[in-house]
Order: structure tokens, then C-alpha cells, then sequence
């Protein structure tokens, strides 16, 4: 095989080769750092420089080593105590538990305070508690638990947690906390249920003073009621008085007439007495001889009576 022939027949093996070493070469002295991530240049073990996401080109080990850390934002609710008896300003116990918002900020730092994120959250779990307590003892009772929304300090007390941790989480670690949550805060058992052996005693003193004062109220209606009625009647008899006065003054005018004309009088009364014995409609059979019924007898006029009359003034 002539040498032209050779060399034409190993020249695919030859660039596949060159290829390969390429890959290889690349691998070795380069890098790749993703979106969500922070690499820390460490050579010969000691941070020399910080790369952010693309292709970076590196010495190979045991020159230069690559770390790299997710700088994507965390939520981290604490691992021990999270939820904590903490006490109050007034010396009142409420159960509080918080959770943080953090970013890996500087990674040198980081690298040099903490092996791992597991060992930094160890010491922020550590600092939040501390922070809780101290926070919550600056405020009374019903400043963190109020029926009355206005009179409580929540945002406040988170503010201040956060004002706490932020400059030395940044300082030690690196790390942002740029966020602190209240994620739950009540009392102890036996705290609610001494508040609510409380709260129904004072509902029970507020039923009977709301029944007293209703049992009063009823008995102020009442005597004002009878004092009404009282004057009413005194009212109402003094009319009477009053119209039985003016009655009798009418009547005596009335005898005066009567007096005058006895007789009239008497005719008066017999009708006076018809109307109130005979009704609508009445059939009575009666002699006419007795009064008041006798009027009907002394007024009948007949033809005959008429002649009389008229023969009697003749004469």
C-alpha cells in the first residue's frame, strides 16, 4: 500500500482524534455556570474569583477548583423552635413562630464562613429565635393579639426581626434576608383556656347585667305607666266633675222652665220615659190608664172631640 494510501485511510482516525483531545482539553480547562448559579474559583484551595453564568475557562486540577452555589431566593421557616413560648413586654407567654426570605449574595464570603447552606441555616435558624425573643419582649400582649386590627404591631414586629438579622446575615455569611414573616402566633393551651374561662365568666357577668338592666328598664315602664294611668284618671274625673257641673247648671235652667209650666214638664218626662221603654219595632198591649202611658189617652182626638171643641168655643 503506497504512503499516499496510508495517510488518506488514517485521516477520519486522525480528525476524530483531534476531536476528541479537542472535548477533552475543554472539559478540562473550561467551565459551564448555569443561570440560577454563582461559581467560586478556588486555586490551590484558596478563593481567587467569582464567576457569574456562561463559559468560563479554568486551570485544570490540582491548580484550580470550581464550586458553585444556587443563588436562586429560599424561603426558610427555622428548624428548631419554630414555633416558640416567647414572652411579652407585660410578662404575658405567646406562642410565635417566623419564616425568612434569603439569597446567597457574595459567595466568597459565604464560602469562607460556612462549609454548606445546611450549616449556614443551622446558625440563621439559631438567630431568628434570638431575634423573635427579643422583638416580641419589647411589646405588651394586646399589641400582638387584639380583636381591635389598629391597636396591633405585626408589621412592626417583623420589620424590627428583619432590621436584626439583615446586616449580620449579610456580614457573616454573605446572605440577604430580605424578608421576615409572621407565620403564626397565638397563646399556650393552658393559656386559652384560662381565656377562655375568662372570656365566659365575663360573658356570663355581661347576660345578668344585660338581664338587671332589663328587669329595671321593665319596672321604669311600668311606673310610668301606672303614673300615666294615675294622671289620666285624675284627668278624666276632674273632666267629669266638671261636665257634671255644667249639666247640673243646664238642668236648673231646664227646672226653671219646668217650674214656669208644670205641666209641660210632666208631659215631658212621660215621653222621656216612652223612649226609653219602647224600642224599634215594639208591640205593646197596655191600659192606657196608667202613666206614662195615659199621655196617649189625653192626646187622642176624634171627630166627636173635635165638635165638642169646636161647640164649646161657640159658647
Amino acid at each position: 500500500m503506497s504512503e499516499h494510501k496510508k495517510t488518506k485511510y488514517y485521516l477520519p482516525t486522525i480528525l476524530l482524534g483531534v476531536i476528541v483531545g479537542a472535548i477533552f482539553l475543554l472539559a478540562i480547562f473550561s467551565y459551564q455556570v448555569e443561570e440560577s448559579e454563582q461559581a467560586l474559583v478556588l486555586t490551590f484551595g484558596k478563593p481567587t474569583a467569582v464567576s457569574g453564568p456562561g463559559l468560563h475557562f479554568r486551570w485544570p486540577l490540582p491548580v484550580q477548583d470550581i464550586v458553585k452555589y444556587d443563588i436562586r431566593k429560599r424561603y426558610f421557616p427555622g428548624k428548631t423552635g419554630k414555633l416558640e413560648e416567647t414572652t411579652t413586654k407585660d410578662k404575658q407567654q405567646v406562642v410565635v413562630g417566623i419564616g425568612v426570605f434569603y439569597q446567597i449574595k457574595d459567595v466568597m464570603i459565604f464560602r469562607q464562613a460556612a462549609k454548606s447552606i445546611e450549616d449556614m441555616e443551622d446558625f440563621l435558624s439559631a438567630e431568628m429565635s434570638n431575634a423573635k425573643k427579643s422583638v416580641v419582649g419589647r411589646y405588651d400582649y394586646d399589641q400582638l393579639i387584639n380583636a381591635d386590627s389598629g391597636k396591633m404591631h405585626l408589621q412592626n414586629v417583623q420589620q424590627e426581626i428583619l432590621n436584626i438579622l439583615k446586616p449580620k446575615m449579610m456580614e457573616m455569611y454573605g446572605v440577604d434576608v430580605f424578608q421576615v414573616d409572621l407565620v403564626s402566633l397565638g397563646v399556650p393551651e393552658k393559656t386559652a383556656e384560662a381565656i377562655a374561662a375568662t372570656m365566659r365568666q365575663q360573658r356570663e357577668t355581661m347576660a345578668k347585667d344585660a338581664r338587671a338592666k332589663g328587669f329595671a328598664e321593665a319596672e321604669k315602664i311600668r311606673i310610668d305607666a301606672e303614673q300615666k294611668k294615675e294622671i289620666a284618671l285624675t284627668q278624666a274625673e276632674a273632666k267629669a266633675k266638671q261636665l257634671r257641673a255644667e249639666g247640673d247648671a243646664i238642668a236648673a235652667e231646664s227646672y226653671k222652665i219646668f217650674t214656669a209650666d208644670p205641666a209641660l214638664a210632666a208631659f215631658l218626662q212621660k215621653l222621656d220615659a216612652l223612649k226609653k221603654t219602647l224600642g224599634s219595632q215594639t208591640t205593646l198591649i197596655l191600659n192606657t190608664g196608667n202613666a206614662p202611658f195615659d199621655i196617649f189617652e189625653s192626646q187622642m182626638i176624634t171627630p166627636d172631640t173635635k165638635a165638642e171643641k169646636k161647640s164649646a168655643a161657640g159658647k
